[in-house]
Formats: C-alpha cells, sequence, structure tokens
C-alpha cells in the first residue's frame, strides 16, 4: 500500500462515506479494496471484529485484552446489528459497553450497567452448580486457546470468514465448532475441547465438524486436521 492510513482509520473511512446507516462488512471490504488496493482480506475482517464493540470474541486480539471502557476512537468504532451488519457506535444510542473481567479471570463484552452471564446464575441444586462450573472453566480455556493460538502451533491463526464471523463457537449446520483454525498452508484444524475426560463420542463429533468444513469451507480440497484438547483421553478415543 502507498497509503499511511491505518486499516482502523480506512473502516472508519469505509462506513461513513456509505450512504446507508448500516453497512455490511462486504461492502466495507470493496470499499477499501477499491480505493486503497489489495489490502489483506484476513487483516480487514480482523480489525472489523476488533473495533466492533458488542462483539464478544474481539477480546481475542491483544488491543483488547485488558478491561476498559469502550471510548477509544482507534478501535471502538462499530457496532453489530446482525450477522455480518454494522453501524458506527454511538453510546447514546448504543449504551455504553465494556470490557471487563469476570471472577478475577477471563474477560467479557457487556454493556456498563448490566452484570455478566456467570454473576447471574443463583442456581443452588449441586448437579447444576457443577455443570454450571464445568462449562465456565471450559469457555474460559476456549478463549485462553483462541488468545494463544500460535503456542499450539506457530503456524495457526484464528480463521474468520469474509462476513467477519470467527473461528471461536464457529456455527455449522452440525452443531459448533469450540475453535477453528487455519495454518500457513489454508488448511483447516477443527479445535474440540473437553474439560473433563475425552469421551469416545468426542471422535464422532469431532469427525463430524471436519466432514462439514472439508465439504463447505475447504478450497482446493484442502486438508482439515481434528484436535481434541481434554484432561485424559479413553483408550477408545
Amino acid at each position: 500500500m502507498s497509503n499511511k492510513l491505518k486499516v482502523w482509520q480506512m473502516i472508519k473511512e469505509a462506513i461513513e462515506q456509505s450512504e446507508n446507516k448500516v453497512i455490511q462488512n462486504r461492502e466495507i471490504k470493496d470499499y477499501i479494496k477499491n480505493k486503497y488496493g489489495d489490502v489483506n482480506s484476513s487483516t480487514l475482517n480482523c480489525q472489523i471484529l476488533i473495533c466492533t464493540v458488542n462483539i464478544k470474541s474481539r477480546v481475542n486480539w491483544a488491543v483488547n485484552q485488558k478491561p476498559r471502557v469502550c471510548d477509544d476512537d482507534r478501535y471502538d468504532l462499530l457496532y453489530s446489528v446482525g450477522h455480518g451488519k454494522v453501524e458506527i457506535y454511538n453510546p447514546e444510542v448504543h449504551g455504553q459497553w465494556e470490557i471487563c473481567r469476570v471472577d478475577n479471570a477471563r474477560l467479557v463484552v457487556k454493556k456498563l450497567d448490566d452484570i455478566a452471564d456467570a454473576e447471574d446464575d443463583t442456581d443452588t441444586d449441586s448437579t447444576n452448580e457443577e455443570k454450571r462450573f464445568t462449562f465456565e472453566l471450559e469457555s474460559q480455556l476456549r478463549d485462553f486457546i483462541a488468545q494463544n493460538i500460535t503456542h499450539i502451533d506457530s503456524n495457526l491463526s484464528l480463521y474468520v470468514s469474509d462476513d467477519g464471523v470467527d473461528g471461536v463457537e464457529y456455527q455449522t449446520d452440525v452443531g459448533y465448532v469450540d475453535i477453528l483454525a487455519q495454518n500457513k498452508d489454508n488448511e483447516f484444524v477443527v479445535i474440540e475441547l473437553k474439560l473433563s475426560k475425552g469421551a469416545d463420542v468426542a471422535l464422532g463429533q469431532i469427525q463430524r465438524y471436519m466432514g462439514w468444513v472439508k465439504k463447505n469451507l475447504a478450497e482446493n480440497n484442502a486438508n482439515v486436521h481434528g484436535v481434541i484438547i481434554a484432561k485424559s483421553i479413553s483408550e477408545g478415543v
């Protein structure tokens, strides 16, 4: 690129120049590529996620990995109004959003006056409490891995689709993939988390996800790999 604008500045310009209040992520990228040339599509996808105040997975990027009120002109530009659609973030209209820490551990995205879901649960049944606790730990593990995915493999990065949907709890027709990543050869890696012992059912589950990814996302017959992360793995698996 010959220009000196940063990506967030391009995104801001694209949405401000639009005749529509609501703009699709695809339109933002088309504007930038038409005006500024061949800007990396993955970079644009990631930056849109980073700059959208009500996207929970924005905390997976370094600039959003500490608690703060969302009032930074560089990184708190957008508000998601639907799948792949955003508008300019206005605290007076959308409420004041923030990134905060829950249980002194995981980061969450929420409105300033909202109570995080993890603090709302008053269920006292021991079985349900155990399930809730396990779920919270698994979500923390998921978020930690998403934020530090290169520690699994330096060639890995979090997958981001062309319409700006990232690979954390990636929705497929056969269920939600815990983490969907890609390596530098554009091969997909499906990561399934089982905080407790990796049950036999996990193998069938991850193979189902891998099959869907192979059919719907992998280009040029690219390989799809699967990883199960668990406290222990059964002999059956």
